[in-house]
């Protein structure tokens, strides 16, 4: 007789048990058999396919996580050529170190000391500006070639978390990790942003597959070779600084005994080695003491503010506040100007005793600011609003339709636009979203919208306005906020599906940008907002809130002009961008992804892997642990995910076992009736 998998393993004794309590104690028992079994299936060095097969899957997933990070990147684009240029994004500090090394020839030490205490030298380790100048010094002041190789950078991580899950368990999880990394759209979204948050993360992963290696073959230069790669790591990102001791302790208990304390020394000395030259710079530039970067104080204080919704400590969230706080804490109306000059290290030293004063007096309310903290580093998307940082760990899917795929048209540039919609159009045509909001006609010329000042709630939206399907359209507002904050986004009729959106600028702004004379594409009250019209043809334009406001958000539109661009390109990528998607969309959320995590450890806890959980838990467990008392963004802590994807891979491959298996019980249990039907 052929038997179940449930049944193969379990016999139930013939007692008084009810029908019920036996069918119970069958299920439970041969549940208990099956996860007995799957456990004792995952070796811990399982043989790997032939290496033709092997090698072909490596190409495989470089060539579908490059493709994917391209396709975020031309979602991106023109949101990229607009406002996240190198002058005007979070790379400037960065783009002006950069722009310091080509001026003066030289990559880790300035000519002459900085005057006044200026500490912006060492806000940020100095790598991401050597890759920057480098690319400057190739290809001029172009993002493109720093972004190509974060894509690369971001694609080999894939590989090497392929690598690593094939070192430690059966071949189809390592499949599966690899796949989860290819398409886990935060991964993609981060690395092809201006940071160098992806590019820290590579070193790391490739410390961690050699530590594995070193540790089957007793091979001491590996183990050399993850020291230095995790020092590698500390010159993009100072978040790595104290992993190199904790990563030895953990080599030291995969090696044998007599050799635990020579791996681990040799390990951190390898580390120690490549950071020392950037803080020795800082010893003799600054005569302080600091390993790789400052500001620890600033993220000290900034992040007690950002889980103090009641204000009740009187830390500073922003910057600005952060300025306002460093002239009240040291009596220095000077300190208002900038964060780091004059005096940068003193005062960001005064900042982290102010935060550590706080968790003196609140020591119960901060563990529970940090455990909150915790669980946002391994979560990922969810549709509720978490508020600032923990919005950082919801990224957006990859676009179902191509994007824009066209050159942004100068907005000073000469010629008639094909359509204009004067703001008696956009009135007549329009409603109100909100029962606070007004919108009316000003002088007969300014459509002015008065929102309801709430989060991002959607104000006021146009009458229809015609399009032709799979086309590229430039729209010109000119418009600005005279109170609040605003934005503006086209969006299907039924305001379901939003083509692009941009945020409307206030006349602070303006100002700002018109005297600095470093507009890019930013021309006075024009805001271009670009879109693809994919299957639609009609879109409408709907104003709304960007963020809370202490008072009521005016915006006032005087014209709105709408440039035709031609076909969009790319129309072929539809197909797999709706496969894409639909991965993403359904898979990345923290309501699934996090249980699937904690069920692959809690499956190899059964199999009593411990060596495999060590490895994989290390670098999760050190982020968690060194970054919840200070504010985290999510791109901070990409590491992590890395190493949890293998962790939620377990269970895939389980279930797949089970599937397979209860296949061929099916189709055997069939066969087997067949033939007693024949006989």
């Amino acid at each position: 007789m052929i038997q179940s998998p449930l049944e193969s393993e379990y016999r139930h004794p013939d007692t008084d048990q009810t029908p019920e309590q036996k069918g119970f104690a069958k299920l439970f028992g041969g549940f208990s058999a099956l996860i007995t079994q799957l456990s004792a299936e995952i070796p811990l060095s399982p043989g790997r396919p032939p290496s033709v097969l092997f090698y072909g899957w490596i190409v495989l997933l470089l060539v579908i996580s490059a493709g994917i990070r391209s396709l975020f990147w031309q979602d991106h684009a023109p949101e990229f050529s607009l406002r996240d240029t190198l002058s005007q994004n979070m790379a400037l500090q960065y783009r002006r170190e950069a722009r310091r090394m080509l001026e003066e020839g030289t990559l880790l030490f300035p000519r002459s000391n900085p005057d006044s205490g200026d500490a912006r030298m060492t806000v940020h380790p100095p790598g991401y500006s050597m890759v920057m100048a480098f690319c400057f010094k190739l290809f001029g002041e172009d993002d493109t070639p720093l972004r190509v190789i974060q894509l690369t950078s971001d694609a080999v991580s894939v590989v090497l978390v392929f690598l690593i899950a094939a070192e430690l368990l059966p071949f189809g999880v390592a499949l599966l990790a690899g796949l989860l990394m290819a398409l886990s759209p935060h991964a993609s979204y981060y690395a092809i942003k201006l940071s160098p948050d992806s590019l820290a993360v590579m070193p790391i992963l490739l410390a961690v597959y050699l530590i594995i290696r070193a540790s089957s073959n007793m091979q001491f230069g590996l183990l050399a070779a993850a020291g230095a790669l995790l020092g590698i790591s500390c010159w993009f990102r100072a978040n790595a600084l104290l992993l190199a001791p904790f990563l030895a302790i953990v080599a030291a208990l995969l090696f044998q005994r007599g050799k635990r304390i020579r791996c681990a020394a040799l390990l951190l000395a390898a580390s120690v080695i490549i950071i020392s030259p950037i803080t020795i710079r800082n010893w003799i530039v600054y005569q302080h003491f600091i390993p790789v970067a400052l500001p620890s104080g600033i993220n000290l204080v900034q992040g007690i503010a950002e889980l103090d919704t009641e204000r009740r400590f009187g830390m500073p969230l922003l910057d600005p506040d952060v300025l306002k706080k460093d002239v009240e804490w040291n009596n220095r109306p000077e300190y208002g100007g900038n964060l780091w000059s004059p005096d940068g290290i003193d005062r960001d030293r005064t900042r982290f005793k102010r935060g550590l004063d706080v968790i003196r007096s609140h020591p119960i309310w901060y563990a529970g600011a940090m455990l909150r903290r915790a669980l946002f580093m391994v979560s990922y998307n969810e549709s509720r609003s978490r508020g600032w940082p923990f919005d950082t760990a919801t990224v957006p899917p990859v676009l179902a339709t191509p994007p824009f795929g066209r050159s942004i048209l100068p907005l000073n540039a000469s010629g008639e636009s094909d359509r204009k919609l004067p703001p008696d159009v956009l009135l007549n045509g329009g409603r109100s979203l909100s029962d606070r909001a007004e919108a009316s006609l000003v002088n007969n010329d300014t459509l002015q919208i008065i929102g309801a000042g709430s989060d991002f709630d959607d104000q006021f939206i146009s009458g229809p306005i015609s399009v032709r399907s799979n086309n590229n359209y430039q729209m010109n507002l000119r418009a600005i906020v005279k109170q609040g904050l605003g934005a503006a986004k086209v969006v299907s009729p039924d305001r379901r599906n939003v083509f692009a959106s941009a945020i409307v600028p206030s006349e602070i702004q303006i100002r700002e940008i018109e005297s600095s004379k470093q507009r890019g594409n930013v021309f006075g009250d024009i805001t271009p907002i670009v879109f693809a019209s994919g299957d639609t043809e009609e879109v409408r334009l709907v104003f709304s809130d960007n963020g809370e406001s202490p008072e009521r958000p005016v915006v006032e539109i005087t014209n709105v002009e709408i440039f035709e661009r031609g076909m969009t390109p790319t129309l072929w990528t539809h197909i797999p961008r709706v496969i894409i998607r639909g991965i993403e969309r359904n898979i990345y959320k923290t309501v699934l992804l996090l249980p699937l995590i904690v069920v692959g450890i809690g499956i190899m806890v059964i199999a009593r892997r411990w060596r495999t959980i060590l490895i994989l838990l290390s670098v999760p467990l050190y982020y968690v642990v060194s970054h919840s008392p200070f504010s985290t963004e999510y791109r901070y802590v990409l590491a992590i995910h890395c190493f949890l994807f293998i962790c939620g891979a377990v269970p895939l491959y389980c279930a797949g076992l089970v599937i397979g298996r209860t296949t061929r019980w099916f189709g055997a249990s069939h066969f087997s009736r067949r033939v007693s039907d024949v006989g």
